[in-house]
């Protein structure tokens, strides 16, 4: 068995779903009763976004890095990082890590190769939408990525920021979100990534006649299939 290194905090809810997740995943590929043995550091992540906000970048990069040893001295096997946007950061963060990453966008887009799609939508943060770690993976998998226009990412980024990520759900945001995934289809998308793992706790497969792609569960199997590897 190898022992995950969870990097979470961002926000708090995704990052108590992954823990829900894995240990009923485990559970199920064991017997139920176990729990899985990981390794969880938590960040600030209203500390994180104000050094981002006010330029510096160097400061929240450090947050990250730090978690990163501190799941490497805490005996973390490998690393996983419980939110979309933080894979962006890897690059930058190379430096500092010694051990392999399951990264989300590797699983997600394997996910919508499997499922035939050739034309993808994704939602998420603005610096999730905007950059290329998913764009760059779905294509060497013959798969378009197609985002919301400027408007749509602007309103997902408020209300992720403001409500999805301090555990607040709303019948409005919801809906909102539903219309979001509307306009995306009339671009010609087949399925729709939910590339913010709070996304999912907002908005599930029962309530859109849509494939979706739901992050934090694809996520959390790729890394079961990581702590199982002999």
């Amino acid at each position: 068995m190898k022992r995950p290194g969870l990097i979470g905090g961002t926000g708090w809810p995704s990052t108590l779903e992954y823990y829900r997740l894995l240990n009923i995943y485990y559970g199920e590929a064991t017997t139920p009763g176990h729990s899985l043995d990981l390794v969880l550091r938590s960040l600030d992540f209203e500390i994180f976004r104000q050094h981002m906000a006010n330029d510096r970048k160097e400061a929240a990069l450090k947050m990250l890095s730090d978690s990163i040893q501190d799941c490497e001295k805490a005996g973390a096997d490998f690393l996983v990082f419980t939110a979309n946007g933080l894979h962006r950061f890897l690059d930058e963060l190379a430096p500092f890590i010694h051990l392999p990453i399951v990264h989300i966008a590797d699983a997600t887009a394997q996910e919508v190769a499997d499922r035939g799609i050739k034309k993808v939508g994704l939602m998420g943060v603005r610096g999730t939408m905007e950059s290329d770690f998913y764009q760059t993976r779905l294509q060497k998998h013959g798969v378009t990525t197609v985002i919301p226009d400027e408007t749509d990412r602007e309103v997902m980024e408020k209300i992720i920021f403001s409500e999805l990520v301090q555990g607040k759900f709303t019948g409005k945001s919801k809906a909102i979100f539903i219309e979001i995934m509307k306009r995306l289809t009339q671009k010609g998308v087949e399925g729709i990534i939910l590339g913010c793992t709070e996304i999912p706790l907002l908005v599930q497969d029962t309530d859109v006649d849509l494939i979706l792609f739901p992050t934090t569960e694809i996520h959390c199997k790729a890394v079961l299939q990581m702590v199982l590897k002999i």
